[in-house]
């Protein structure tokens, strides 16, 4: 698992709670931080921790639905 970002210098999470960590911190509006603002972001996110393969997508409703965690 990749060391993910860590507001205000925070120790990450053990795995697996660091998967669920990063993917929060994807997101922080104070700073107009968003990683995963479109389905290709969201796509490269979960590629980088290997949870979508390469050559698969990231649908509308697969995106809509990660924004609404």
């Amino acid at each position: 698992m990749s060391a993910g970002f860590q507001p205000a210098g925070r120790a990450p999470a053990p795995p697996p709670l660091d998967l669920v960590q990063d993917f929060v911190n994807t997101e922080i509006p104070e700073w107009a931080r968003d990683d995963i603002a479109t389905p290709a972001l969201l796509a490269e996110w979960l590629r980088e921790r290997r949870l979508l393969e390469e050559g698969e997508s990231v649908f509308a409703a697969d995106f809509v639905a990660a924004r609404e965690l």
